[in-house]
C-alpha cells in the first residue's frame, strides 16, 4: 500500500472523542461509496471508446477500490458483529 497514514502519531495529539453515531457515518458513507463504484463498474463495461484492454484495466481497478473500501467497512463494523443500522 503506497498512501499510509500514521495514525499514532495523530492520536497523539488530539484525544480521540468519536461517538458511534460518527462510527455509523464513516460506515454508511463507505457503503454509499461502495454503491457508487459499482455502478460505476457496470458503466464501464457498457463503453465502446477506449480499446478492450483499457476497459478491462478501468474495471479491475474499480474492484479493486471496492475490495478495499468492503475492506474498511469490515474493519470499522468488526466483521459486521457491530451493525450500526
Amino acid at each position: 500500500m503506497t498512501n499510509v497514514i500514521q495514525l499514532h502519531a495523530h492520536r497523539e495529539n488530539q484525544p480521540v472523542t468519536r461517538s458511534v453515531a460518527d462510527r455509523a457515518a464513516i460506515v454508511a458513507d463507505l457503503v454509499t461509496l461502495a454503491a457508487a463504484i459499482r455502478d460505476a463498474i457496470e458503466r464501464t463495461v457498457d463503453l465502446s471508446g477506449p480499446s478492450m484492454l483499457q476497459l478491462e484495466q478501468a474495471a479491475q481497478h474499480l474492484v479493486d477500490a471496492l475490495q478495499q473500501i468492503e475492506a474498511a467497512s469490515n474493519v470499522l463494523t468488526s466483521d459486521a458483529d457491530w451493525t450500526p443500522f
